[in-house]
């Protein structure tokens, strides 16, 4: 990092009699031929003074508010962002003259409540653990920098930094983005009611990260688990293997579905799923693919009797454990007859498909 130095001149104009030495030579000369030096003299003084910027290093992260998830019922992941102005330069002006220098600037969320994390807590009760605190995650990107998230690690500084601004961002606009996201699989057990989380944002900027700024801030959420939720778990990726050219292939997913009051309904969709919900295995270098159906039970044994299209189907649930207790309640069989197969070119065939729950 440069130091950039200015230095100004001041000059002082200092009047004086003539000193001693000179009335003497005086004396020995004759005055006729001195009269001037009789008149009273200046001395010229010039101080070279020096000034580093870093004596007028300005930074600041301005004040963050606090930040609402508003209320969540059985709704997935959220998330929200805020867009602020984080200052780091050698001048407090807002709008700097032709020696005015950005710098840059790192940024750390602390938690105030403890727990080495960034957890919201039931009644802002920080002794509170299990269902009774909610896990969150804190990103922040420079927008002006143009650079991706880097997640935060509670309580240490982000690994890159960024170019920060003059005073307010009245130049270029706010250039500071934080995102605040919880999981769905995280608040989809926590008990009803609001949870809030307190922290402090820390700043270093100026020429050498030589200042430091602080806001307190929170984030809050309100869970409301009257309503029906339902979760799914226990899936695994399906390989059918190779084709030995002979016979059709099939293979039953068992997974568990969890659905507070019992009832739930199942959807299956791909990329691949044309206009009347039928389903292909594409060929991973492209051109044709292998047709694949898909059943439905919800039942943990035996295989699907219900065929997959494009609308949802019913199914009952666990209500009482998000795990069924350890034993799976659905099967989703995949099934390939062997004429597809057989006219199928060789070649590796793969599809993503995606399961939604919903409560009924």
């Amino acid at each position: 990092m440069e130091t950039h130095v200015r230095r100004r001149i001041v000059c002082m104009l200092l009047p004086f009699s003539p000193p001693l030495l000179e009335r003497q030579f005086l004396k020995r000369q004759g005055a006729k031929s001195f009269r001037c030096s009789a008149a009273y003299a200046f001395l010229v003084l010039c101080l070279l003074l020096g000034t580093t910027a870093n004596a007028a290093d300005y930074h600041n992260i301005g004040n963050v508010p606090g930040q609402n998830f508003g209320t969540w019922a059985d709704a997935g992941t959220v998330s929200m962002t805020y867009i602020g102005c984080v200052a780091s330069a050698n001048t407090k002006n807002k709008t700097p003259h032709h020696h005015g220098i950005n710098y840059p600037y790192i940024l750390s969320v602390e938690s105030l409540d403890g727990g080495g994390d960034f957890y919201l807590y039931l009644d802002n009760d920080s002794s509170n653990t299990g269902d009774d605190r909610i896990l969150m995650n804190i990103y922040h990107r420079d927008i002006l920098d143009a650079t991706s998230y880097e997640q935060f690690i509670e309580n240490s500084f982000e690994s890159q930094s960024h170019l920060g601004q003059f005073k307010q961002c009245v130049l270029y606009g706010d250039n500071s983005e934080f995102k605040f996201e919880i999981t769905g699989a995280e608040l989809a057990s926590k008990n009803s009611g609001t949870f809030q989380g307190n922290f402090k944002l820390h700043g270093l900027g100026g020429s050498s990260f030589n200042k430091h700024k602080h806001d307190n801030f929170n984030v809050s959420i309100t869970v409301d688990s009257t309503q029906p939720q339902v979760r799914i778990t226990g899936m695994d990726d399906i390989d059918f293997g190779q084709f030995s050219g002979a016979g059709s292939l099939q293979i039953n997913e068992r997974f568990c579905v969890y659905a507070s009051d019992g009832n739930y309904n199942i959807s299956v969709s791909s990329s691949s799923q044309d206009g009347s919900g039928n389903f292909y295995l594409p060929k991973a270098a492209g051109g044709v693919s292998i047709p694949i159906s898909l059943y439905f039970i919800d039942s943990g044994s035996g295989s699907g009797n219900t065929q997959v299209f494009n609308a949802a189907i019913s199914g009952v649930g666990d209500a009482s454990s998000e795990t069924c207790s350890g034993t799976n309640n659905a099967t989703l069989t995949f099934s390939m007859d062997e004429q597809s197969l057989r006219n199928a070119s060789s070649g590796n065939y793969l599809e993503t498909f995606t399961l939604l729950i919903q409560p009924e």
